[in-house]
């Protein structure tokens, strides 16, 4: 697992990412005396051997990230997909597209609506 903390090393992975099939995505974030929820970490994993932490603190432009969100060609993988994808959408300015959330696929599945990643 790698820490990504550079704009550098961001393009460098989602230009990995964008020549994939399908990525997973998690953020966390702080909702605390704010107005809106602060990104705190971003889960990215191309594969289960290949995941990287991507701290949006001590990146100033996340834009990189916004080209793979908006990538039509590459699958996003979320899970109950909303809240992750209005914060990525206010972090990147870019409107996510292409996202398979699994929570919902659950759903179809006839697994409960509860269910926990």
């Amino acid at each position: 697992m790698t820490i990504i903390t550079s704009s550098e090393a961001l393009h460098g992975l989602v230009e990995k990412a964008r020549a994939t099939s399908a990525v997973a995505l998690d953020t966390e974030f702080v909702w605390t005396k704010t107005y809106f929820p602060r990104l705190g970490l971003i889960q990215l994993a191309l594969s289960d051997e290949d995941c990287h932490l991507v701290d949006p603190l001590a990146i100033d432009d996340l834009s990189s990230l916004g080209e793979l969100l908006g990538d039509q060609k590459v699958i996003k993988i979320l899970h109950d997909a909303p809240q992750d994808l209005a914060i990525l959408q206010q972090a990147t300015k870019c409107v996510p597209k292409n996202i398979f959330d699994t929570r919902l696929a659950a759903g179809f599945a006839s697994l409960p609506a509860t269910l926990s990643l």
